[in-house]
């Protein structure tokens, strides 16, 4: 049954374009042990990749990470593909969260496997590495990092925000520096994308509370032509739950790269954005019946560029709290200017 699912999948090889299919491929045909075809796969998704200062990164998370176990997943990894993986490991830390964590929880499974394998292949043990961390007013901080304290976090808060801070590292072993900037007021709110939502029927009947669809309207408003992998999370009303049938035709809109499926919320991931106005539609079903309903959020925002984004509000036909009129959705924030440098043993 393998062999034939393979052999199928090698078949129609050619008909597979983008690169998050490819980078799936790429790791399957990896562990069936096909090098011909896993070397062929690789070859075009290196012509594909976005090769900037050094790293090598494709259109989102999940395609890197899947590239990087392709690269590291055979029985006898070569110095040059741990030296080709060294330029993609980059692209995937620095999207990390300060808990350690990505996006989804699909997103962090993958990443981590991908990076566990290469951490493995790339261990040294740490002897004695110190970090100096030095401010332009005079700050300075040293961190330890040894074999007894290597799987410790250690962290410092910086002071003069905003500032200018250098780090020197000496030793011998290697460290992961993360610096994390937390807000206790939202930043300005940037006008990179204009997103609207309704519902359809506006009307409040008996069929249109059990029944509705929710029609989206988005475009690019930002500085640049186009925009890396954009990202738009459709939060659900407390109560209603996507009807499949209509998710699945998202996959048929031109740029709409994948469509992850939740009963909380739905979120479409589109190659990339213009000035161009694109419209989606996808229809809620009433689970159970809320009273007092409130509004739900809709977000886009630029995978790569998470501070481009837009937010909206809608409501349900028969709601009997209206949205807000600017768009925006209520808050909780960290407090403002704290920011803290981590250190951590990879």
């Amino acid at each position: 049954m393998v062999d034939d699912a393979l052999l199928c999948l090698k078949k129609n090889l050619s008909s597979v374009h983008d690169a998050y299919p490819k980078a799936l491929l790429a790791y399957v045909f990896t562990m069936a042990g096909d090098r011909e075809t896993r070397q062929s796969l690789l070859k075009d998704l290196d012509e594909q990749a976005d090769k900037t200062e050094g790293t090598v990164s494709l259109s989102d998370m999940e395609t890197t990470a899947y590239f990087l176990l392709a690269v590291l997943s055979t029985p006898e990894v070569s110095t040059d593909d741990i030296n080709y993986a060294s330029k993609i490991v980059p692209t995937l830390t620095k999207l990390k969260n300060p808990y350690g964590g990505f996006t989804s929880t699909q997103n962090t499974v993958l990443a981590l496997q991908a990076l566990s394998a290469y951490a493995a292949l790339t261990y040294r043990e740490t002897e004695d590495v110190k970090v100096l961390v030095k401010s332009s007013e005079g700050f300075q901080h040293d961190f330890h990092v040894d074999k007894k304290n290597r799987l410790v976090l250690q962290q410092a808060s910086l002071p003069e925000v905003p500032g200018q801070y250098s780090v020197e590292v000496s030793g011998n072993g290697c460290v992961y520096v993360q610096t994390i900037l937390r807000y206790h007021e939202a930043p300005p709110q940037s006008e990179a994308f204009a997103l609207s939502v309704e519902t359809s029927p506006k009307e409040c009947n008996q069929a249109s509370k059990e029944h509705f669809d929710i029609l989206l309207q988005v475009s690019y408003t930002g500085t640049r032509n186009t925009t890396n992998m954009v990202l738009i999370e459709v939060n659900m009303l407390s109560g209603y739950i996507p009807v499949k049938k209509s998710v699945k035709k998202l996959l048929q809109k031109p740029l709409v790269k994948k469509v992850e499926f939740e009963p909380d919320k739905i979120s479409i991931y589109l190659d990339q954005l213009d000035k161009n106005v694109q419209s989606f539609s996808l229809s809620v079903d009433q689970e159970t019946e809320v009273v007092d309903l409130k509004p739900a959020t809709v977000k886009v925002y630029d995978y790569y560029h998470p501070e481009d984004k837009a937010d909206a509000e809608y409501d349900a036909p028969c709601s009997t709290v209206p949205p807000r009129s600017d768009g925006m959705s209520t808050s909780l924030i960290a407090p403002r200017g704290t920011c803290c440098l981590c250190i951590i043993k990879l």
